[in-house]
């Protein structure tokens, strides 16, 4: 069975959610006399992607407890690198790193590729949407850390509903080759995300992963949320808790992250 991962990758927005995405693609790339723009990014992967020729870079730490307390692990550095390539195309460099595990063991995860391309904006009831494609270079161990990537293919969405508030989802399917059991895992997840104050978020989120053909055929569901802090328009920092609500599922997981945009 696979854990429940951490929700994927970029630390959340505290800045307001009224500029239109023409806006952001006209954003002046790096070494242009205009300063970076603040990190714009939800907990969920807002699909808002990196400016060309701007540079991200995330980190964190990751506790997870097992359902009905059954083992813990840690895991760091999830480092994620985020390269804006055009108007459209993000470039994505991840490692998940080292996962530690009860009783001293510990599984260094493989790096992963990937690449995140805009389809649309959002006109009406139709969603911000880009598609994120991602492989790894290697794939051994145990494949916790979802911050960075897993072999994945989904499709990222968002609904501004009003200058302070989105609606965040993504839906997509990884494949898994773990110690023998193979599987297609479906990931959902959907998150509510309001800016507080100039510097202040919060948000609540949804996730499921359904394990199909795996010899655990069952789903985990989490129910969490967490606070966010613009330390600077270069710096970010977000933290974020979750609760298993069904059996299968882990009984904690805890997430702290921190973010530069260069």
């Amino acid at each position: 069975m696979n854990v429940f991962p951490s929700d994927g990758g970029p630390v959340y927005s505290v800045q307001p959610m009224d500029r239109t995405q023409n806006e952001f693609l006209a954003e002046p790339s790096w070494g242009a006399p205009a300063e970076p723009s603040p990190i714009e990014q939800t907990w969920t992967q807002k699909v808002v992607r990196m400016a060309r020729g701007r540079v991200q870079i995330e980190g964190g730490y990751s506790y997870l407890r097992g359902p009905n307390g059954f083992g813990s692990q840690h895991a760091v550095p999830d480092m994620l690198l985020r390269m804006g390539l055009s108007d459209r195309l993000e470039l994505r460099l991840g490692w998940p790193g080292v996962v530690f595990n009860d009783g001293g063991s510990t599984n260094t995860l493989d790096p992963t590729i990937g690449v995140v391309y805009d389809l649309w904006g959002q006109d009406g009831y139709r969603p911000l949407t880009a598609v994120h494609v991602a492989l790894p270079v290697s794939m051994e161990g145990n494949p916790f850390a979802l911050n960075s990537f897993q072999p994945l293919t989904e499709v990222m969405y968002s609904w501004q509903v009003s200058p302070w508030a989105a609606v965040t989802g993504r839906t997509g399917f990884a494949l898994f080759d773990v110690f023998g059991d193979d599987y297609t895992q479906i990931q959902q997840s959907l998150s509510y995300d309001v800016v507080l104050t100039d510097r202040v978020g919060a948000f609540v989120s949804w996730e499921m992963l359904a394990d199909i053909g795996s010899q655990d055929d069952t789903s985990q569901h989490m129910l969490g949320g967490g606070l966010s802090y613009l330390l600077s328009d270069r710096w970010a920092i977000s933290w974020r808790s979750a609760f298993g609500v069904n059996e299968a599922a882990p009984d904690f997981l805890n997430d702290i992250r921190l973010a530069y945009r260069f």
